[in-house]
């Protein structure tokens, strides 16, 4: 398989995944604000958190569709899976297993170290996209 379709395959999927966890998130609004509060966001953030999070996610989903903006949106979903992982390690070493709600109540399991590979290999992905446009 060529260099370009590898890229195209890895936008799709970083595409896929951006669109349906923005998707999840605005349709469980209350629920993303109390996933951020147990990941640490002060009570008072959660709930701009929770507005503002899948607006992102939906602007990487369709920047990394959009040829000149590959570069960007592949950057900003990097820079999103980095905090969020941060996030959820700092958790984790605090003994702490709150719900991740990724994706919305599709994704409302505890975070914990198959949360921490999911966003490795996601980052891995669009680490390969922006290192290839």
């Amino acid at each position: 398989m060529d260099p370009s379709t590898l890229t195209t395959i890895g936008r799709l999927a970083l595409a896929a995944v951006f669109g349906v966890a923005a998707v999840g998130k605005l349709l469980d609004r209350r629920g993303v604000a109390t996933a951020a509060e147990g990941l640490g966001v002060p009570p008072g953030m959660a709930g701009p958190v929770a507005g503002l999070l899948p607006v992102a996610e939906l602007a990487v989903a369709g920047a990394v569709l959009w040829r000149p903006t590959v570069v960007a949106g592949a950057a900003a979903g990097l820079f999103l899976l980095a905090l969020f992982t941060c996030l959820v390690v700092l958790n984790l070493r605090r003994g702490r297993r709150p719900p991740c709600h990724c994706f919305g109540k599709v994704g409302d399991a505890p975070i914990g170290s198959g949360t921490v590979v999911r966003n490795l290999v996601l980052m891995a992905l669009a680490t390969a996209v922006l290192l290839s446009a």
